[in-house]
């Protein structure tokens, strides 16, 4: 089941029960959940929501880079609220030309590229784990069932 189909409520409550173990808090003031928006062109989204209103802003698209793109937003939306000019603004604007071609390309190109990469670690061969004799100093990556392993030996023991 996708991230996006699964009960948001059972997550919180599992993360919970997990905050609750580590730490002494009483009480859960706001809890939210993410999910990472890929740009076609990389690049995020920050700026006014819509061309209508100046009081409506939105900041997304980070492709798993929100704590860095997170304060950008902070700096771009402040200037924004504020009349004061952003270098960045037209850059990341959601209202930016993202250009077709590089939209098609992008959903054409990345499942192939899985497949590609899927395909290539199908087809690799890795010595059996039970079977890697190593030096000291020396690693490998050998397989582990139908796991692949990182090892290394770092002695002579």
């Amino acid at each position: 089941m996708s991230y996006e189909m699964k009960d948001m409520s059972e997550q919180l409550d599992k993360l919970k029960l997990y905050a609750d173990q580590k730490t002494n808090n009483e009480e859960i003031l706001n809890a939210y959940r993410a999910q990472d928006l890929m740009a076609a062109d990389s690049l995020p989204f920050i700026g006014f929501f819509d061309k209508e209103h100046n009081n409506r802003f939105v900041a997304t698209g980070f492709n798993k880079f929100g704590m860095t793109n997170g304060v950008l937003s902070s700096m771009i939306i402040s200037d924004l609220m504020e009349g004061n000019d952003n270098r960045y603004e037209a850059l990341l604007s959601p209202h930016r030309n993202k250009g077709t071609f590089q939209q098609l390309k992008q959903h054409i190109s990345n499942p192939m590229h899985v497949v590609q990469s899927e395909a290539k670690n199908m087809m690799d061969k890795y010595p059996d784990i039970t079977e890697t004799k190593l030096n000291a100093g020396q690693g490998k990556i050998v397989k582990d069932g139908s796991m692949k392993k990182g090892v290394y030996r770092d002695d002579d023991t």
